[in-house]
């Protein structure tokens, strides 16, 4: 849904926030690409603590 709604609304969050959209674009693509990173490299850790990770 994220992605989703930041295509409809980067143009408006570029102009709320004084950037312009590459800027905010770029800050959007960096954030999505370390989300895959953290996902790749500490989705092994959660699966192997399901049960304590859950509790948290």
């Amino acid at each position: 849904g994220t992605v989703y709604c930041w295509s409809i609304f980067s143009q408006e969050i570029a102009d709320y926030i004084g950037f312009s959209k590459g800027a905010t674009e770029w800050a959007f693509s960096f954030a999505i690409f370390f989300l895959g990173m953290s996902a790749a490299f500490l989705g092994n850790i959660v699966e192997k603590d399901i049960h304590k990770s859950s509790l948290i």
